[in-house]
């Protein structure tokens, strides 16, 4: 009796063509967002980053539109949970908040043109949700590792005076070691993130080539956020290091570990020149009380933030407004406050951001969509915690994997922007994408 033959089915979690290529573009528009830069130009590095992140995020959404079916992106969602639901609600009112604040903005044309890229960049979230599996959404990782790594690379070149390629760089006072992203502050925050996800992605691994290759990630990257001293990438390494660990390891394991990082990091201090500098200026601005100068004189940008929020807490000033208002704001501070909030070293400047993403979005948007998107994050790291508690050991490291990287993040951006460059802003929103539609998957599981 002849066998009948069968057409070997496709894996469930393969893409339609497609969805392939929007998947693409978008670990395209990351590499590139991380990577390109125009050297002939005094914008050297966030205006072409900016224009391939908006351009990825717009293509992947064209081709989603245009040739992926609505059932299919229905059936992404059958079975979600009222927290999820609730979560990509709260997101979606919060960009219509900001559209509001756009056009109700001082300068509507600036805040107009500053929110279309803004909306068209967060399209990824959903787009992320739609395209990536559990393969998916390590491979962006991969390529995140990559971008990490290769700026972390070249920064300790630059470093050690072996090339230096931005002479426009140092004239404007930077120092040497930027890597490909244009300040060793946020290049230090990038590696940080780096060495998080290639040491996520590492526990995971499987095989020996893939293994070695994120381990040697892992070390790059963690050896460039202590080459260029950033307390912030310190801490957002450690916050993520510590998620990373906790469903691993048990509580006498996890201290013992906490004691070596700790021993680990004072000999760093010891050993490095530059961080050892950072600690004895540090102590010696506590002694005389100069917070200002102790937190890099940030005090000033979050003082005009807050000047920003009082005057208009609602609707906010419009997006990409800071760096207009800056200036202004930061007078009025130091009208109500009776005292300077001058940067010496940046007289003659300004500060584009405010070096707190809260206090920006809060300034820029306005507290109502502020406060929407918090609750959307919230919702979905409930919902994802309900959905993967009782799921299989695949989906449990996933979702710690996420939630790692996403802590991180959000210390980061207590002192920092990630949310305002955009690879770190890509990075953010495809975990925040993966995370609602992981917490699908698993309640389907469970239903």
């Amino acid at each position: 009796m002849a066998r009948r033959r069968t057409t070997p089915k496709a894996p469930a979690s393969a893409l339609p063509s497609t969805e392939r290529v929007a998947a693409f573009v978008l670990a395209a528009g990351l590499l590139a967002s991380g990577l390109i830069v125009d050297t002939g130009a005094e914008s050297a590095f966030d205006a072409p980053k900016r224009l391939a992140a908006i351009v990825a995020a717009g293509l992947a959404a064209a081709l989603v539109g245009a040739f992926v079916q609505p059932d299919r992106i229905r059936s992404a969602w059958q079975g979600a949970s009222r927290e999820l639901r609730l979560s990509v609600a709260c997101f979606g009112l919060a960009l219509l908040g900001t559209i509001v604040s756009a056009l109700l903005a001082p300068r509507r044309l600036e805040a107009l043109a500053s929110g279309r890229g803004t909306l068209i960049l967060a399209l990824v979230a959903p787009l992320a949700a739609l395209l990536f599996d559990a393969r998916g959404v390590r491979r962006m990782l991969g390529c995140f590792v990559a971008v990490a790594a290769v700026n972390s690379f070249v920064s300790l070149v630059q470093r050690a005076g072996v090339w230096r390629p931005f002479e426009i760089e140092r004239i404007a006072g930077r120092t040497e070691a930027v890597g490909l992203l244009g300040n060793e502050g946020f290049l230090a925050l990038v590696a940080a993130l780096g060495a998080i996800a290639a040491a996520a992605l590492w526990l995971d691994a499987r095989g020996g080539g893939a293994r070695a290759l994120l381990a040697a990630g892992a070390v790059l990257n963690a050896a460039a956020v202590f080459a260029n001293a950033s307390l912030t990438s310190m801490l957002t390494l450690g916050a993520g290091a510590i998620v990373l660990a906790i469903p691993r390891v048990s509580k006498r394991t996890l201290a013992i570990g906490a004691i070596a990082v700790l021993a680990i990091t004072a000999i760093a201090f010891a050993a490095l020149p530059q961080l050892r500098k950072r600690a004895s200026d540090a102590r010696t601005l506590v002694a005389a009380g100069q917070f200002d100068a102790l937190t890099s004189y940030r005090v000033g940008a979050w003082a005009a933030a807050g000047e920003m929020i009082a005057s208009r807490p609602l609707a906010g000033f419009g997006p990409g407004s800071f760096a207009s208002q800056f200036v202004p704001q930061r007078i009025e501070a130091e009208k109500r406050w009776g005292r300077r909030f001058a940067n010496p070293y940046l007289l003659g400047g300004s500060y584009e951001e405010a070096h707190c993403d809260y206090l920006q979005s809060a300034a820029e948007a306005g507290l109502v969509a502020t406060i929407l998107f918090a609750l959307s994050a919230v919702l979905v790291a409930w919902a994802l915690l309900r959905a993967v508690r009782d799921s299989g050991r695949a989906t449990r490291a996933e979702g710690w994997m996420l939630a790692a990287l996403a802590i991180a993040l959000a210390v980061a951006a207590l002192t920092w922007f990630p949310m305002q460059r955009p690879v770190t802003a890509l990075l953010a929103l495809v975990l925040l994408g993966r995370a609602w539609a992981l917490a699908a998957e698993a309640a389907q599981e469970h239903a």
